[in-house]
């Protein structure tokens, strides 16, 4: 039990100081003890093990505030290889990505495919195509690759590595376990937006902030929230599902069950379907844009913006639901910075300029006037490169990295 305890207590000094060196680099030895509240032998301890692992790396001497000049570190981005897959919900499709990232989250190469998903089977079987796909690329080695890092959309238990429950027909499915004997790696499972909201956070739009929170309005809607660096999760489960909040108790059927969800009412689904709708029962669009077999989410937001009335119409309705769910975020929260993603804010300003206004209408001035509201920096690839950070977490935490 004693070795045990103390084996977790070096685990947990190698994570803290990866973490720390992470945010400060470059930084020595005697800030990371005095800042991490360590000894200076434990400071030395947990810096060693790094080295040894290669995740860290010394790149010469700082300068001196009295005696010798101490030796400074940062972050080894060749000292392994992280795997990560991100599940994206695009309309009536999924598209999946994978990328190998070295350890400071830098993209070294990529690949994506679209993918019908309906199970647990077709999940499962997707996500180890696209990583044996991955790994056959001249540039990754399985044997170079130290974790992987998977983003899934729907409720997800972190700490088991189970998918609890995602919007096409997938329910508790073990992918961290499954995946860790196939690949003989830690596996690290997250929701979609909570790695996406870490990723902006590390590196886009959030850095420097304390708080932010993700939103993501596509196919599904849902937010991550990320604060002083850490994913907020309630208990061992993500929290976030802000798309199925009741916003209409007679409104449509969700996917989840319930009726009225937010998601059921502004997903880009929705919005296809309503417009398809009235398209094949009559209605004459004044664009020829629109066309009932083609039509996608894109379309209807070009038309919204030229001025069609129906899609028009739509769209404000759909930006007026938005706005409402941020400016209760706002309110609730007041976090320093909320980033909009997803399909209906990919590609240019319009929605994102619709549902702004409704926000500085409906939520608090004083929180209004200090926050940050804005569009995603890094698009599809925050999910990535946020896992990956995860990712590596893990592995510092997983019987597959033992220092002695």
């Amino acid at each position: 039990m004693q070795t045990k305890n103390l084996q977790a207590i070096k685990q947990s000094n190698r994570a803290r100081t990866l973490e720390f060196i992470r945010q400060r680099e470059p930084i020595s030895r005697r800030e990371i003890a005095r800042d991490l509240n360590l000894s200076p032998t434990t400071a030395s301890a947990a810096v060693a093990d790094l080295l040894e692992t290669g995740f860290i790396r010394e790149i010469g001497q700082g300068v001196s505030t009295g005696g010798r000049r101490p030796i400074l570190l940062e972050i080894n981005p060749k000292g392994g290889t992280i795997i990560s897959v991100d599940i994206a919900s695009a309309f009536n499709r999924r598209i999946i990505r994978a990328a190998a990232l070295d350890l400071k989250s830098a993209i070294l190469t990529e690949i994506k495919r679209e993918q019908h998903i309906d199970s647990n089977e077709a999940m499962l079987a997707t996500i180890r195509g696209i990583i044996y796909g991955l790994i056959a690329s001249p540039d990754v080695t399985l044997r170079g690759a130290v974790a992987i890092g998977i983003s899934v959309p729907g409720l997800v238990n972190a700490e088991a590595g189970e998918l609890v429950f995602a919007n096409i027909n997938v329910k508790h499915l073990l992918l961290g376990p499954m995946l860790t004997d196939e690949f003989q790696v830690p596996v690290l499972l997250q929701n979609s937006e909570d790695a996406a909201a870490l990723g902006e956070y590390r590196f886009g739009v959030g850095q420097g902030s304390t708080s932010l929170v993700y939103l993501s309005i596509g196919a599904g809607v849902g937010a991550g929230f990320v604060v002083n660096g850490r994913i907020y999760q309630h208990g061992r489960t993500s929290a976030g599902e802000i798309g199925h909040i009741t916003v209409q108790p007679d409104g449509p059927v969700c996917g989840c069950g319930n009726q009225g969800c937010l998601s059921a009412l502004v997903s880009s689904e929705m919005l296809v379907k309503t417009v398809r709708a009235a398209l094949d029962g009559g209605y004459l669009p004044e664009t020829a844009v629109l066309s009932s077999e083609s039509l996608n989410i894109h379309q209807i937001l070009a038309a919204a913006q030229a001025g069609e009335p129906l899609c028009l119409d739509i769209v404000t309705r759909a930006a007026e639901w938005v706005g409402i769910a941020i400016a209760n975020i706002i309110n609730f929260l007041n976090p320093e910075i909320i980033v909009c993603g997803g399909e209906l804010f990919e590609k240019n300003d319009y929605f994102f300029s619709l549902v702004e206004q409704v926000v500085w209408r409906r939520a608090l001035p004083d929180f209004m006037n200090a926050i940050h509201l804005t569009r995603s920096s890094l698009g599809r690839r925050a999910g990535l490169q946020g896992v990956a950070v995860l990712a590596l977490d893990t592995l510092l935490k997983s019987p597959y990295l033992i220092v002695q």
